[in-house]
């Protein structure tokens, strides 16, 4: 590899900025005649190379297996992206972009606190650029209460039945973590695990005595339609969005016993810890990071097999970004290059465009992309709840073969709904829109003739429907889908 002394220039800066002991001329580094040693954190060296990410993993996995222990920081003219790692095994490298001096990984150095152990400081480091600690510990917990739940669901239902009905359950559980960490649930951060736990003391059945009541008798009715029972779970504010109607599913008995819901709850509310906002440096999983984790437990045999793989945030962004420019400047007419640089900070004709775009991602997956364009189309600023509520129920629309992704897709959606009104007591939170008729389960290929022909000629009573459907809550909703159904 190749010295560049301009790449190890700015390596040193960057030790600088975030704090740490940089040089000022960079000087070899002992028996390394291919890096530049740049600076140390503590008694961590750092050292500078120009190479790719994927080269810079392989000369971090010789130095590990040789002894040698430092920091190495990568940049690559061609790549345009820098990669960190460090020289213990099992090696993790973080990537990022050059001129991201924001990223989370670089967030999570500075805050490293060295200490006289060449070893220790080296572990906070590694620790500092694994950003998917905490995703991946959600991934393994989800994954054995999923697990274990399915397998103890009756055997005379099908494989798919089971693993979809747990799942729904868990999908709800997850979202009312977020919903209560921000004291929307009886204004207690720890209500969910209080009520449970009070639940197996008193030898109740949690299904019966709290989670069906809480889905099925609150969250989905407003207060004044609640009976009394259900008025003694608290405050709970109408949320609707279609995450707590009855699914076709939850027709018939389902039996999980208080042991069944112990191995399904437990884990969630007791291993897991959410927050609606943050970069995950805590460990607590934030919406971003559910889209990883459940791409991984929706059903991780059949991933490879239906194209199912986790695209990076970055990636997305990109790519979510010169779309929009490119369909923006042909609506306009102005240039594609000018429409996306005026997206960090648009004016008045463009901002009223970005709010009019419609989306469509016939393979929604986990909803990636859809967060991207529900992201890019909000604009710079402060999250606007109106503005979000526009682009959620009017504007963004998915299909995906699998009903679990729908359903994870929407409950993505709604967590940025809950983002933009973070800090409003329980008595002002409005109810959330219903997506069913934005959120689709089904075949995006099927031939559109045929699909055509089995759709009715005059489609305005349809598409007024649709309208209606977005904004109807509880008795309203269910009368206007069954009515979109016979249409």
């Amino acid at each position: 590899m190749p010295i560049d002394d301009a790449i190890a220039r700015s390596h040193a800066d960057l030790l600088h900025r975030l704090g740490a002991a940089a040089c000022v001329v960079p000087v070899p580094a002992a028996g390394a005649e291919s890096m530049l040693e740049v600076g140390a954190i503590g008694p961590v060296p750092c050292w500078s190379v120009r190479a790719t990410p994927a080269e810079t993993h392989q000369l971090a996995r010789r130095l590990a297996r040789r002894g040698t222990v430092g920091l190495l920081l990568a940049d690559h003219p061609e790549a345009g992206r820098r990669a960190l790692a460090v020289t213990l095994a099992p090696v993790r490298t973080a990537v990022v972009a050059c001129d991201d001096e924001r990223a989370l990984v670089l967030v999570r150095l500075a805050r490293v606190r060295p200490d006289d152990s060449l070893l220790g400081t080296a572990v906070q480091i590694a620790d500092a650029l694994d950003v998917d600690a905490a995703g991946r510990r959600a991934f393994r917990v989800l994954r054995a209460a999923l697990d274990a739940t399915v397998a103890a669901l009756p055997g005379r239902r099908a494989s798919d039945q089971r693993h979809e009905w747990a799942l729904l359950q868990l999908t709800r559980l997850l979202f009312l973590r977020f919903v209560e960490s921000e004291g929307w649930l009886d204004g207690d951060p720890s209500y969910l695990r209080s009520r449970f736990d009070a639940c197996l003391t008193a030898r109740r059945d949690p299904g019966r005595h709290l989670f069906r009541p809480l889905f099925f008798g609150t969250l989905n009715r407003p207060p004044r339609e609640r009976t009394a029972g259900a008025r003694h779970l608290g405050r709970i504010p109408y949320l609707n969005g279609g995450l707590f109607e009855p699914h076709p599913l939850e027709r018939g008995d389902w039996p999980l016993d208080a042991e069944g819901w112990q191995r399904l709850a437990a884990p969630v509310l007791e291993q897991i810890e959410v927050a609606l906002e943050g970069d995950g440096a805590d460990g607590r999983v934030t919406p971003d990071l559910l889209g990883r984790v459940f791409e991984g437990v929706m059903h991780p045999d059949e991933r490879a097999a239906a194209g199912a793989f986790y695209t990076p945030p970055a990636l997305v962004d990109a790519m979510v970004r010169d779309a929009v420019a490119v369909h923006l400047a042909q609506r306009l007419g102005r240039g594609e290059s000018a429409c996306l640089a005026a997206l960090a900070d648009p004016d008045p004709e463009l901002r009223a465009a970005m709010l009019d775009c419609r989306v469509l991602d016939p393979a929604v997956g986990s909803g990636a992309f859809l967060l991207g364009a529900l992201r890019c189309l909000h604009g710079p600023g402060p999250l606007e709840p109106r503005r979000l509520g526009v682009l959620v129920a009017r504007r963004l629309h998915g299909i995906d073969r699998d009903p679990a992704a729908v359903r994870i897709s929407e409950l993505r959606l709604w967590l940025e709904l809950l983002r933009g009104v973070r800090g409003r007591p329980i008595e002002r939170l409005r109810p959330l829109p219903t997506l069913d008729a934005a959120m689709r389960s089904g075949d995006a290929l099927l031939d559109p003739l045929l699909t055509g022909a089995l759709l009715p000629r005059d489609r305005a009573p349809l598409a007024a429907l649709g309208r209606t459907l977005a904004s109807a809550h509880g008795t309203t909703a269910r009368r206007t889908a069954r009515r979109a159904r016979v249409a």
